[in-house]
């Protein structure tokens, strides 16, 4: 993790989106290892959140500190669509 991160005190969000899609097609290891090495260490700073894009089959990678907001789930409230 850069220096410069972990020393940080104000809040920093990170948006990493399409984790499953690491590495080549069909292979999930480089997505593990990326929520295992990079996004898990992250997650455990008080003043980071990390939002992170993924199908399901990756969630449990990222193990501990996960909400996990389904944007397919139809029992979430609609919002007003806007032009």
């Amino acid at each position: 993790m850069p220096a410069a991160l972990a020393a940080r005190t104000t809040a920093v969000a990170i948006v990493l989106d399409s984790l499953d899609e690491a590495g080549t097609a069909g292979d999930t290891h480089e997505a593990a290892r990326i929520a295992r090495e990079l996004l898990q260490p992250l997650s455990t700073l008080p003043w980071v959140r990390v939002v992170v894009g993924t199908r399901r089959p990756q969630i449990p990678s990222l193990e501990h500190a996960v909400h996990v907001l389904d944007l397919d789930d139809s029992g979430l409230p609609s919002l007003p669509v806007r032009d």
